[in-house]
């Protein structure tokens, strides 16, 4: 599918742009809201408006379009710091996987992945912290788990977690955790 974005010349007078429109045939048109209404004054002059088969949609200045196309997959750009950061590991000869942890940034239709905020070091000297509305409170962020999971390592974080020495019990917990 393709969307061709094709501004109709204004010279041309709404009978011209209809019998454009007719030749065309376009599964789509998006056109400003005056254009689909006559004009209030003349309510009776309806050539003096958009004519056309499916009727075009209309949009107002600043508003937020929601446009009836499927989108299956999106193009996203990965800065170079980010590419840097990544370990492939190799799960199967020829498949390498590498988690990542990123903050997407999306601006007119472009994603890009980008590194997360580090945290703000703490200043040495000062005495006294500003308290400060517009600066976001950043956490520190955690590892992936992929790959096989050392259970011995994962049985021992839960017990000082759960505060349970009873494997068995720590082991069933798991599983059932898992399984939801």
């Amino acid at each position: 599918m393709k969307c061709i974005y094709c501004p109709i010349d204004t010279r041309l007078n709404f009978i011209q742009v209809s019998k454009l429109l007719k030749e065309v045939q376009p599964l789509h048109v998006v056109c400003p809201e005056q254009y689909t209404q006559p004009p209030p004054t003349q309510s009776h002059r309806t050539d003096l408006m958009v004519d056309c088969l499916p009727p075009p949609m209309s949009y107002r200045r600043a508003e937020v379009l929601t446009l009836p196309f499927k989108r299956r997959y999106e193009k996203i750009e990965i800065t170079p710091e980010l590419a840097d950061s990544l370990v492939p590991t190799e799960m199967k000869p020829g498949i390498s996987l590498a988690t990542v942890s990123a903050v997407l940034h999306t601006k007119d239709n472009k994603h890009v992945l980008q590194l997360p905020p580090k945290l703000p070091q703490p200043q040495p000297g000062k005495k006294r912290k500003r308290v400060t509305d517009d600066v976001p409170e950043l956490k520190p962020t955690k590892p992936l788990l992929s790959g096989s999971i050392p259970v011995d390592q994962l049985v021992q974080t839960l017990e000082k977690v759960k505060g349970n020495t009873d494997r068995e019990r720590l082991v069933d917990w798991l599983v059932d955790w898992l399984s939801m």
